[in-house]
């Protein structure tokens, strides 16, 4: 059984325009989400971690790289090291690494790792 919008809310609106207005909303967010990411890379503590999901019945990847107050999530097809270098190409020169001993975490440079 499908539940459409207009069914629940009475609100007559088309797939396209639900896309066209996601599409906004993460032009609007991308400056924050930039900023995110930037505080992240220069932070003292850096902790990480991936976690397995499906997608149209493809394995991928939701990675997460954390301080104590901000968290940059990132959905990717590939669990390995070339995810975490597209997003921290230059690793995290400034900060310890937490994570735990999986092989592409432990491959990011930092300032020192930790398990």
């Amino acid at each position: 059984m499908t539940i459409l919008l207009k069914d629940l809310f009475n609100l007559p609106i088309s797939e396209g325009s639900i896309d066209n207005l996601l599409e906004r909303m993460t032009q609007n967010a991308q400056p924050v989400y930039n900023t995110i990411q930037q505080k992240i890379q220069q932070s003292e503590v850096v902790s990480s971690d991936e976690t397995g999901s499906s997608y149209r019945e493809k394995k991928g990847w939701f990675h997460t790289w954390q301080t104590i107050t901000l968290t940059f999530i990132v959905a990717s097809l590939n669990r390995g090291y070339k995810t975490i270098e597209q997003y921290f190409k230059d690793g995290f020169p400034l900060s310890v690494y937490v994570s735990d001993c999986w092989a592409a975490q432990l491959k990011v440079k930092a300032l020192l790792h930790q398990i």
